[in-house]
């Protein structure tokens, strides 16, 4: 079950579109304004990740709040000069890694970075695995309306 956040507006997402120099994708930007991000109380919310085969649980999608480790804007800090460009965090898995957005025009989708190598699979080289093509996709994928 998804339990948003709520209270995002329109001057926060632009504020935010200013610290990471692009402008998000409008089925990403409709979620913040409508949610401000969310967290996941159940422990079977999760995904398969097809590509490799593995059942990844989603515990947060990150927005606009007071507290540091939900806040989209501290995560693009703390990690940018580690993002290839165009690239943001916006949420965590039990385990697993983070999920990313990616809006280049080489590689648009939500992704998984595993940058903790949790993964079997995963390599210092080869750790980002795509999820979906859209975060619209993405959260079709968690049953999330």
């Amino acid at each position: 079950m998804f339990e948003k956040f709520t209270g995002a507006d329109k001057n926060f997402l632009n504020e935010f579109e200013q610290l990471i120099e692009f402008e998000l994708p409008a089925d990403y930007s409709n979620f913040l304004l409508n949610t401000n991000g969310g967290t996941f109380k159940e422990l079977e919310d999760s995904f398969l990740l097809k590509n490799i085969g593995e059942q990844i649980f989603i515990d947060c999608l990150f927005g606009f709040r007071e507290e540091r480790s939900l806040n989209l804007c501290n995560w693009y800090k703390e990690y940018e000069l580690e993002l290839p460009q165009n690239t943001i965090i916006i949420g965590n898995t039990y385990g697993a890694g983070l999920i990313i957005l990616i809006w280049d025009a080489n590689a648009k989708g939500v992704y998984l970075w595993d940058d903790s190598l949790e993964l079997e699979q995963s390599t210092e080289e080869c750790c980002t695995y795509k999820i979906t093509e859209t975060f619209e996709d993405f959260m079709n994928l968690l049953n999330i309306n």
